[in-house]
């Protein structure tokens, strides 16, 4: 799971505990999860964007926010020659990669990336968990409190996980409140 995050928030935690299962009474984050065995949370490094911290800090605080998983979680600072060296070395260690990345990431890709991803050496895939962004108007609003439902997907997001379902899975929803989740305060 690949980011800036400047700062870390609660929207972010909450997507990187549903990637591992912890996510209460959400059989679809547990289903997700079943596949990874490890999550590696890269940091992009200063000199990517302006930031408000820098990637050390931004390391740290994710480091001791997710501190109880162990070595489930990674955390690294890297730039993305570096994240491209780790895929590389994922998939001669013959395991699947699967990339947790937001809609408009997603839609932005190269039609090549979109191929079955083999590395010479190994057998490894690289697939995508794709995060659908929330419209203002999508899902059902209740007290603030929103889901995305299936409707609320973008119709270019449903043609290219359709067409490329072998290597798309779309993230599951999360019931949640907005206002909680988009806090700084993680």
């Amino acid at each position: 799971y690949s980011g800036t995050f400047d700062p870390p928030t609660k929207a972010h935690l909450e997507i990187i505990k549903c990637a591992i299962g912890e996510v209460k009474n959400n059989e679809s984050c547990k289903e997700l999860s079943a596949n990874i065995k490890q999550l590696i949370v890269s940091v992009n490094k200063d000199g990517e964007k302006d930031t408000l911290t820098s990637s050390v800090e931004r390391v740290l605080m994710l480091k001791k926010a997710l501190e109880k998983y162990g070595k489930r979680i990674e955390v690294v600072a890297s730039t993305p020659r570096d994240r491209d060296q780790i895929k590389e070395k994922i998939a001669q260690d013959n395991t699947d990669l699967y990339q947790l990345i937001g809609e408009d990431s997603f839609l932005a890709l190269k039609p090549e990336v979109l191929s079955p991803v083999t590395v010479k050496e190994g057998n490894g895939k690289s697939k995508f968990i794709v995060l659908p962004r929330e419209s203002e108007s999508s899902g059902s609003e209740n007290n603030n409190h929103r889901t995305i439902d299936s409707s609320s997907i973008s119709s270019d997001l449903q043609k290219m996980a359709q067409k490329h379902s072998d290597l798309v899975v779309l993230f599951p929803k999360l019931d949640a409140n907005l206002s909680t989740l988009s806090s700084t305060k993680a």
